[in-house]
């Protein structure tokens, strides 16, 4: 029979493996669409499928181009919300757009705002646009009135999966359980709509050969964004990546996105960001033609996922009659313009008048001028039944070299419930943070004395950690438990600035086997391949091997070493090492009683 003592443990264990829900890798509370609603979108755009290099509607298999428009608002110190669209008082219901308004963080999603989508709606339909381009999605609002809206225009939108706080870092970059719980999110909230054309897994992640490391991390998103749709039933919607048109990667960049053996890690749909056609420039002296030249054969649709260049104003736009007019329209599936609304950058069509982002538009030179070239755009496609894919068989996955260092290892999928069953079997670990920076140099300052590799993520060699794709939260946990280890499990170890945890009790491999995920498998099988497990869960200091290994870095720009001198040193030593918490010592009291 179990003691009162013994399932005291086993209902801290069982809270602590599995008091996350995110098992499925979307655990965010988001919004569902209105079965109503997205019924009605169905019958108002057909769905539209990319097929070899060309997009095409599902419905009729005519050709589909995009003709679009960038559409995303900053929520910048002059322009303001108003105090009525959200509830202060209330912010248990506020939605994440909300939550980054309080905190001065500038993202708007315009289409869970319908005083900002339908006052728009007549000038988007005015420029003659088919398409938007949405930056950052608030999974968490109502999306139903904008995205009907829409779809009463005949409007598509093509949405990034990322958001200015949840992406993939070029500087650091990490596969991870919250980046794919921040994409999943999306996912699950805008796939419902049959006017979402596609999502982007990524943008401008790698910008040039400094940093060309990021791209396995990006090509791991899109084989888990596409496996995950897949998985879950949903329509098969194009997953693609938009690039920077830097001339050493840019090729290179291109094919590896879609070469390999595995169908699911290739990407749809191939955007650029191009600016290279300037004023009344033309399309042998742009670089048009040259881009043209090398897409040719490009086995998925390429189109320009921004364009605009602003160094005249107004801007003319003559490049909208190249890019759709053959060659091109032989190569290109259409182009987004970059953007519809004004901004310090000036790259805008329309203005808003007053303070508030509601408040009404007006229209500047370069509306109309945008307006005359989409509106006398007619690009001639060819029809679905009479067209002949050529495949990606043939494209090679480039060789690394000095201008490309891209392992050919991925990162494997995040795996929740190996990093549910790590936190189980930690005796440190921390607590919510309320502000990451408040530990980054401390962990930062850990993994400068001791190996943190097993959290380490690295694209150029291939190295990724057994726990690298946990959450940051998790990742903390684990390098306060390598500290507590490293001083031989003193309490005084695990303070973290009162943030540190000791479990009351330690988690063996054998009591982590009487449970099993709801994945369906047990956490010793999820932990057993784990080298250092048994270290790790016993608290034994590590050995003079470990001490003195050479990895001696974090590669996650949230938990970022820094130099630090001997005063500083000493400084975060104090945070680190300091009285025990009180909630430690209520902890300790609570098992002598339960002892007696």
């Amino acid at each position: 029979m179990l003691s009162f003592k013994g399932l005291f443990v086993l209902l801290i264990l069982f809270g602590t493996a599995f008091g996350s829900d995110s098992y499925e890798f979307s655990s965010s509370v988001k919004h569902i669409a209105s079965p109503a609603t997205v019924e009605k979108i169905r019958k108002l755009t057909p769905a539209i499928e990319a097929y070899g290099s060309k997009f095409f509607y599902s419905n009729n298999g005519s050709q589909f181009f995009i003709k679009g428009i960038a559409y995303q608002q900053d929520f910048t110190e002059y322009l303001r919300r108003p105090e009525s669209l959200v509830d202060l008082d209330a912010p248990k219901t506020q939605t994440l757009c909300e939550a980054n308004f309080r905190n001065g963080k500038h993202f708007v999603d315009p289409l869970a705002w319908p005083d900002i989508c339908i006052r728009d709606l007549s000038y988007l339909q005015e420029l003659g646009v088919n398409t938007l381009r949405v930056y950052s999605i608030d999974p968490r609002a109502n999306h139903d009135v904008c995205m009907e809206s829409l779809a009463e225009a005949g409007i598509y939108v093509i949405l990034d999966l990322s958001n200015i706080d949840c992406s993939i870092n070029r500087d650091d970059p990490s596969w991870d359980l919250e980046i794919m719980d921040c994409y999943t999110s999306v996912i699950d909230t805008m796939a419902p709509y049959d006017n979402v054309l596609g999502f982007f897994a990524g943008n401008e992640v790698n910008t040039d050969v400094a940093n060309t490391y990021t791209m396995p991390f990006v090509k791991s998103s899109i084989r888990d964004i596409k496996g995950y749709i897949k998985r879950k039933n949903i329509r098969k919607i194009p997953v693609g990546y938009s690039s920077n048109d830097d001339s050493l990667t840019r090729n290179n960049l291109a094919n590896y996105l879609v070469c390999g053996d595995n169908d699911l890690a290739k990407i749809d749909f191939f955007g650029i960001n191009m600016y290279e056609w300037c004023g009344y420039s033309s399309y042998a002296t742009s670089g048009y033609k040259e881009r043209t030249l090398e897409m040719a054969n490009y086995p998925v649709p390429v189109f320009l996922s921004e364009f605009g260049c602003n160094l005249k104003r107004p801007r003319p736009f003559t490049e909208v009659e190249a890019i759709f007019s053959k060659p091109m329209t032989n190569v290109w599936s259409g182009a987004i313009m970059y953007m519809y609304f004004e901004e310090r950058n000036e790259y805008g069509v329309v203005k808003v008048k007053g303070d508030y982002i509601t408040d009404s538009v007006e229209k500047l030179p370069d509306f109309d001028l945008l307006k005359a070239q989409y509106r006398n755009a007619s690009p001639k496609g060819v029809n679905k039944q009479d067209y002949s894919p050529h495949g990606s068989k043939d494209i090679q996955c480039p060789v690394a070299s000095e201008d490309w260092k891209v392992s050919e290892k991925l990162p494997s999928t995040p795996r929740a419930p190996k990093c549910d069953c790590m936190m189980a079997a930690l005796k440190c670990s921390i607590g919510e943070v309320p502000n990451r920076s408040d530990l980054a140099q401390i962990v930062g300052y850990i993994c400068g004395e001791i190996s943190c590799h097993n959290i380490v993520a690295n694209g150029t060699t291939g190295w990724y950690g057994e726990f690298s794709d946990c959450s940051f939260s998790q990742k903390l946990s684990y390098v306060a438990q390598l500290y507590y280890n490293y001083h031989n499990s003193t309490p005084d170890a695990c303070y973290f600035e009162g943030y540190g945890r000791i479990n009351a009790y330690p988690n063996t491999l054998e009591a982590l086997a009487m449970f099993k995920t709801l994945k369906g498998t047990r956490c010793k099988e999820e932990l057993g391949p784990v080298q250092e497990i048994s270290r790790l869960i016993t608290g034994e200091p590590f050995s003079s091997e470990n001490r003195d290994s050479p990895q001696k870095i974090l590669v996650d720009s949230r938990l970022k070493n820094t130099n630090l001198d001997t005063s500083e040193s000493k400084a975060i030593t104090a945070k680190i090492i300091s009285k025990s918490s009180l909630l430690v010592n209520l902890i300790a009291m609570f098992i002598v009683i339960l002892s007696t």
